[in-house]
């Protein structure tokens, strides 16, 4: 018979803020950095932006929003993948901003990412840059 400790070893899920987060998820983003540089709110997810995880970053945007964000820079260095749910959460948060003059801008786009943006027809939908400087400048330009 295997001991508590081995069978707590081997099973897939993890207990986090009174949640169960299956293995899967692991390395999934559910930590977003926010910070803000040359008057523009930066907001850079990390690892996977999906169904799951959507909620995150959409609850930073929201934040950023409800406090008078303007500008807007979201970093996407260290994020692996987004699926439709992430597309539909930055669509919703660049037509606000429009709507109220302001911008948002994505940067650091890795191939995976820009792959999943180009084959949805959403390329030309945003203001993207290759670094989060370039993605300053054109935010803090506005």
């Amino acid at each position: 018979m295997a001991s508590s400790a081995a069978v707590a070893a081997r099973r897939p899920e993890r207990v986090e803020a009174g949640w169960l987060w299956p293995a899967h998820l692991r390395g999934t983003s559910r930590e977003i950095a926010e910070e803000r540089a040359q008057g523009v709110q930066i907001v850079a997810p990390s690892g996977r932006i999906d169904s799951t995880t959507s909620e995150a970053l959409e609850s930073a945007l929201r934040r950023a929003l409800a406090a008078g964000e303007r500008r807007v820079v979201v970093d996407f260095d260290r994020v692996s993948y987004i699926s439709s749910a992430g597309l539909r959460v930055l669509l919703v948060a660049a037509r606000r901003l429009r709507a109220e003059q302001g911008t948002l801008v994505l940067c650091a786009l890795g191939e995976p990412v820009r792959q999943v943006f180009d084959l949805a027809g959403f390329l030309p939908l945003f203001a993207i840059e290759r670094a989060r400087s370039e993605a300053l400048a054109r935010c803090a330009g506005r």
